[in-house]
């Protein structure tokens, strides 16, 4: 049986104290990396959040403005057109103005001020 001497058992204590220290270094690193990792989930759940929300908005407002074009078709259904044109898109424009159609002549008497 070998006999260690005061000087081994101080190197073999030093190398566990070097070891405990480096354990508790990582030990500190991974607790560090979970933290940042779970601020990064929480940052990633509010966008999920988010967008869920945004979503749900969009979802709303194209309903409505499917329900107000389809409001929108029944009042345009309402006209009707007596001739159609088509245009090519190179003339230039020049509006054009339709003249009321009076369904019966209508006179004013200056001397009671009603038609």
């Amino acid at each position: 049986m070998k006999a260690y001497g005061l000087d081994d058992v101080a190197e073999k204590s030093s190398m566990v104290e070097k070891a405990i220290k480096q354990i508790e270094s990582d030990t500190q690193d991974q607790a560090n990396s979970i933290v940042e990792i779970n601020q990064g989930l929480s940052q990633v759940s509010a966008v999920v959040q988010t967008n869920a929300a945004t979503a749900e908005e969009s979802s709303a407002s194209s309903e409505e403005l499917a329900a107000q074009a389809q409001i929108l078709r029944e009042q345009i259904s309402k006209f009707k057109l007596t001739s159609v044109s088509v245009s090519t898109g190179n003339e230039p424009f020049a509006p054009r103005f339709a003249e009321p159609e009076m369904k019966q002549s209508v006179t004013f008497d200056s001397g009671s001020g009603k038609y």
